[in-house]
């Protein structure tokens, strides 16, 4: 019987400490649960963050691409631009050109004016001359008439 109350109390030692070790189990389950909880929870804030980070990342992607559609329009632009320039310092240069032609011609047209105003003071002067003769002449045959006339009397 000795015996017996020996081993019902081991066993009910090895109860309580079973029982103990339940608690113990229970408590470090209970702590796991909570753990496997705040991990979860981790887990969906970074699948968030994830989430907005793809998003932002999308939104860089579409801004990096309209930054380089901005930029190869404004290259195109440019490139525009400069053809228009070309053009303009090309226009400059024939506008120059044809006003270094007016130039020479303005000044050809200056000498020939300048040659036309003496071949006419000389013409002047000849009609002058002449018109002088025509003077003497007329008074010759005014005097020639007198004297014909006399003559004739």
């Amino acid at each position: 019987e000795e015996e017996i109350d020996d081993a019902l109390k081991a066993l009910e030692e090895e109860e309580k400490a079973a029982a103990d070790k339940q608690d113990e189990l229970d408590k470090t389950a209970d702590q796991l649960s909570k753990r496997l909880e705040a991990c979860i929870k981790r887990e969906e804030d970074v699948s968030q963050r994830e989430d907005k980070v793809a998003t932002r990342e999308e939104s860089c992607t579409i801004l990096q691409n309209q930054v380089k559609e901005s930029f190869d329009a404004l290259k195109e632009r440019e490139r525009i631009c400069d053809n228009e320039l070309n053009e303009a310092k090309l226009r400059i240069d024939g506008f120059i050109e044809r006003e270094a032609k007016c130039s020479k011609r303005e000044e050809e047209l200056a000498r020939q004016h300048d040659a036309l105003l003496e071949k006419e003071r000389l013409l002047s002067t000849e009609r002058g001359e002449m018109d002088q003769i025509k003077a003497e002449l007329q008074q010759d045959m005014q005097r020639a008439e007198l004297s014909i006339q006399e003559e004739n009397k």
